[in-house]
């Protein structure tokens, strides 16, 4: 799992960390833009503080399937500091909550097929 965030520098940065994970046989299973966006508590818009960023462009450029958006939250921030793990605390309804359980359960079957995958080649070609 890649994670970035959507300034220009950072897909720059991304795109040399998933090459070298490709040289070494890695495979990259999903994309996470943290701070992607901040919604407004007043107009419940989303507002894209450091633009769209590049996760559509690492996807079809790497055939990366899953691909995630985690937003600017002042709870986030208050509770990571004070080493609160804020999927376990926050509502279940909150967006960001639905988000980080999606990127598990996607992470997990991605990793399962990964694993069948390599016991399927490994079968084909044990002597």
């Amino acid at each position: 799992m890649i994670v970035t965030t959507p300034q220009k520098l950072a897909y720059v940065d991304v795109v040399k960390g998933i090459e070298m994970f490709d040289a070494l046989k890695v495979p990259t299973i999903a994309v996470v833009e943290n701070m992607a966006y901040y919604t407004c508590n007043k107009c419940e818009e989303k507002h894209r503080l450091f633009g769209l960023g590049y996760t559509k462009q690492l996807k079809d450029s790497f055939g990366i399937k899953n691909s995630f958006e985690v937003p600017i939250l002042e709870e986030v921030s208050q509770m990571s500091d004070s080493g609160t793990p804020f999927v376990l605390t926050l509502p279940d309804d909150m967006p960001v909550v639905k988000v980080y359980d999606e990127l598990a359960i996607k992470v997990v079957k991605e990793i399962a097929n990964l694993r069948k995958n390599q016991k399927t080649t490994e079968a084909r070609y044990d002597p």
